[in-house]
């Protein structure tokens, strides 16, 4: 008996929310060097922190203005096989939906489904949009081996990623973000 796909996605949240938070740095911290002194602030937000910060910046209205749920629901693998028919609902933990409420809801209140469109740059503080997961997934390769194809630069899901991203970006620099959205 075949386990139900929204059963399938429930486990696939549950044990994403398992792994520690991403952390993309330029370089591997040095084995050798000193710990930081005790009485020492620290220096900036953490990936954690950096997160949910941006789900409180992201909104429904800026979504809906960057076309997101038309754009990412509208795509096709290079097989023909449509982005919703294995994303759909969150299915192996990307969350790909039509319906722009439901889509919005998943992605700015659960960690692991912003963190497929959206990572944090702890080096730099800030978010950036995750090209290299989306480039990974296109060419098949580490635990994304078998997925089918597809251009992960030039399709209308990342133009309107990066407008969506813009759009957050620039109500965060304003100062004009709700309170975290994820628990």
């Amino acid at each position: 008996m075949q386990p139900a796909p929204r059963v399938i996605s429930l486990l696939l949240v549950l044990v994403a929310a398992c792994i520690p938070d991403p952390v993309i740095t330029g370089h591997p911290p040095d084995a050798g060097a000193p710990p930081p002194d005790a009485g020492q602030q620290p220096t900036g937000k953490t990936a954690d922190e950096l997160t949910r910060e941006w789900s409180g910046c992201m909104s429904l209205d800026n979504f809906n203005l960057a076309n997101m749920a038309t754009a990412w629901g509208g795509l096709a693998a290079s097989n023909g096989q449509a982005c919703t028919s294995c994303h759909g609902s969150g299915l192996y933990g990307v969350y790909i939906d039509r319906d722009a409420t439901g889509m919005f809801n998943a992605i700015s209140t659960m960690k692991a489904f912003l963190l497929v469109y959206f990572a944090a740059d702890v080096t730099n503080q800030k978010m950036i949009v995750n090209e290299s997961l989306f480039q990974a997934a296109a060419s098949g390769q580490g635990s994304f081996q078998g997925h089918p194809p597809f251009d992960a630069k030039n399709n209308a899901g990342m133009t309107a990623l990066r407008s969506f991203y813009n759009v957050t970006l620039t109500r965060q620099q304003a100062k004009t973000c709700d309170p975290s959205r994820i628990p």
